[in-house]
């Protein structure tokens, strides 16, 4: 009876599959909590970036206190 994985490119093929569903998951949630504040930003002509929105996160800031003032300014 053969055992799972028996293999290296067999365990080569698992961990490969299971990071790249760890990346899909990541990208998923960054874009779905981002989503809404990218769609108003690009529609209102604020510029400001998806990659924009993830750096504020990073720095700590409020990220929908910034695409609100940005909106007003524009």
């Amino acid at each position: 009876m053969p055992l799972f994985a028996q293999n290296a490119g067999e365990i080569l093929t698992i961990v490969a599959v299971f990071a790249v569903l760890v990346f899909g998951v990541v990208v998923l949630a960054v874009f779905t909590r981002y989503f809404r504040l990218w769609i108003q930003s690009k529609t209102t002509g604020a510029g400001i970036g998806i990659l924009d929105l993830l750096g504020m996160t990073f720095r700590k800031v409020n990220p929908q206190v910034i695409v609100r003032s940005k909106i007003m300014a524009v």
